[in-house]
């Protein structure tokens, strides 16, 4: 097994702000495979890809390599989202869960943002 931790997708404040539609949330989340493989385990032929928030929440993508389905290398990834990086819960819609939950710390980030300005 072999953890990688500079692998970890960290996003700033800025970052999650910029997220500012579905369609950006979503690219976000497809493009798991550009943070770098976090965790490989190597005898079970698995991939985790991490990434966090400000507020501390975490996404964990998981991928198993799978030479025999429609002649992919892969398995589809399955998204969690982490509560803290030890609890995390898997939904069947994991994306779009994750891309709500997105949604939500952008507005809560935002709303910070113009408390402290004024």
């Amino acid at each position: 097994m072999n953890v990688k931790n500079e692998n970890v997708r960290v996003l700033t404040k800025d970052e999650v702000i910029k997220l500012s539609n579905g369609d950006k949330r979503r690219a976000f989340l497809d493009d798991y495979e550009s943070w770098g493989v976090w965790l490989d385990i190597p005898e079970l032929n698995v991939q985790v890809y991490k990434a966090k928030f400000p507020n501390n929440r975490v996404i964990y993508v998981t991928r198993f390599k799978n030479y025999n389905t429609y002649g992919g290398k892969y398995s589809a990834p399955v998204y969690r989202y982490g509560m803290s990086e030890n609890e995390y819960k898997s939904y069947p819609e994991s994306s779009a869960f994750i891309a709500d939950r997105l949604k939500e710390l952008k507005a809560t980030l935002m709303a910070e943002a113009k408390k402290n300005e004024g």
